[in-house]
């Protein structure tokens, strides 16, 4: 992966990855990950594991995230949406707080999105955690 010039392993970028079937569950090992100073390098990360894997289910798990969703984060996710959907997958966004749900019902883009109050479970098992580098070979 690329971010800025260089090579951007995937556990640089923070994420943790659960592969299970059909679904792949992203977590956010920071909870500033979609802040302004990580927003790049996380956005890089996911678009090439969408791209790599092309799952026919990819969470994202919102629940470790305790700082706002700034605009860019936004644009992340509905950018994911549209790769995910462009060959026939689904995204899912898990364990968003309530006051991050108001965002996307304020911006009127939740109907974009398919919600869940929890991670996907059984898909997604807490004991499955594996980092995304173990999972793919580097694009």
């Amino acid at each position: 992966m690329r971010h800025g010039g260089r090579h951007v392993k995937p556990s640089e970028a923070g994420l943790i990855a659960v592969v299970t079937g059909k679904t792949t569950c992203i977590r956010f090992a920071h909870p500033d990950q979609l802040d302004m100073q990580r927003i790049d390098q996380t956005r890089q990360a996911l678009m090439d594991l969408a791209s790599a894997q092309q799952p026919q289910r990819l969470a994202i798990d919102l629940s470790n995230i305790q700082y706002a969703l700034v605009s860019e984060a936004l644009g992340m996710l509905i950018d994911l949406r549209h790769l995910v959907r462009g060959y026939g997958g689904n995204l899912y966004l898990c364990g968003l707080a309530p006051q991050w749900r108001e965002v996307f019902d304020l911006t009127r883009i939740s109907a974009l999105f398919e919600f869940c109050d929890h991670n996907l479970e059984p898909q997604c098992p807490t004991t499955m955690q594996v980092n995304i580098e173990t999972q793919r070979q580097e694009v």
